[in-house]
């Protein structure tokens, strides 16, 4: 048991770690592809939630002309529901 919670711990230091190496200038050109990795898309959330008015419009842009197949991907669908928030 406490095995398993330690591995679940490490699991989510190791995520954290993958999103803080992702930078805005690394996600943009990228950006849909992003959205559909689990990483990218958490990233991406965050970024329309706290990020400057510039970083989301450049997000925005992006995201709007696959919004329809971002809406039905496993990570991608999170994103699409991040903008009309």
């Amino acid at each position: 048991r406490d095995r398993g919670r330690k591995q679940h711990q490490s699991q989510q230091q190791q995520q954290q770690q993958q999103q803080q190496q992702l930078t805005m200038e690394a996600v943009l050109g990228r950006v849909v592809l992003h959205c559909r990795d689990q990483h990218g898309s958490r990233f991406i959330q965050q970024k329309l939630e706290g990020g400057t008015l510039e970083e989301k419009q450049a997000l925005f842009d992006e995201i709007l002309p696959a919004a329809q197949s971002l809406m039905t991907d496993v990570f991608g669908n999170y994103v699409v529901q991040k903008l009309f928030e």
